[in-house]
Parts: C-alpha cells; structure tokens; sequence
C-alpha cells in the first residue's frame, strides 16, 4: 500500500504529460489544416477560462481574494523559414520569459493561497489578450 501512495506523483505526472502531448497533437492538426494560430490560441484560452472559473468558484469559496494590480503575459510562437535567427533569439527570450514567470507564480503561490482562482484569473486575461491580438492580426474575417 506505502508503494501505491509513493507511485501517485509520478502517474499523475505521466497522465498530465500524456495529456499535453495530446494537446500538441490536436493543436498541429489544427494549425495544419488552415485554422488561424492567433484565433486558435483565443479559443484554448476561453476554454481555459471557462473550465477554470467555476473550478474556482467552487473549490475556493473560503479563500479572500484581494486582487492586486498586475500584469499577465503571453506568448505566441511565430514560424518563419527565414529568419531563423530572429526565431531562435524569440525563443530564447520567450524560455526566459516563461522561466521568469514560473518563478513570479511560485512566489504568488505562497501569498495567494486560491491557486484556482489564480488561474482562473490569468486564463481569464489570457483570453482578453488573446481575443484583441487575434481580432487586430486576423485578415480574413469570412472565416
């Protein structure tokens, strides 16, 4: 029984991992049958958020939740065959970037006790960040 309990990190670890690769998947499908990336990640994030919302809702009733001005960040990945050095210098900034945000979510994690409703909050900003960029970027609206 000691070696079930020690062994639920890791499957639940291989099942969110499982869950991702799953995600990747479906997101090249999408990308490669003509769907707009920035109209694509507008509808990852409203999904997000509407998953996030009641989760938070619900299982963080107790917490006091004093919002703090802040800022949310996002990244899009942009693909261009020729300019690869600008693509590799975007990606190091963008690790950085997502390093650096890692590291800002594990200190609010100590103060800010609803993880939930954090969440829920950055999906939420996500998609409002999302929905403006894809709404300017997006050319052909007939789809």
């Amino acid at each position: 029984m000691a070696l079930a309990n020690g062994m639920k990190p890791v499957i639940l670890m291989l099942v969110v991992q499982m869950a991702l690769a799953g995600v990747n998947i479906f997101f090249k499908l999408a990308i490669s049958s003509a769907v707009s990336v920035p109209v694509l990640l507008a509808y990852r994030f409203l999904l997000s958020t509407a998953v996030m919302v009641p989760l938070a809702f619900f299982f963080n009733r107790q917490c006091d939740i004093n919002l703090l001005p802040g800022s949310s960040t996002g990244h899009v990945t942009f693909l261009a065959s020729n300019h690869r050095v600008l693509g590799a210098c975007l990606a190091l900034i963008s690790c950085f970037s997502y390093a650096i945000w890692i590291i800002i979510q594990a200190k609010m994690s100590e103060t800010f006790q609803c993880h939930y409703a954090s969440t829920g909050l950055m999906s939420l900003m996500a998609f409002f960040q999302s929905t403006i960029y894809a709404l300017y970027v997006e050319r052909d609206w007939t789809q």
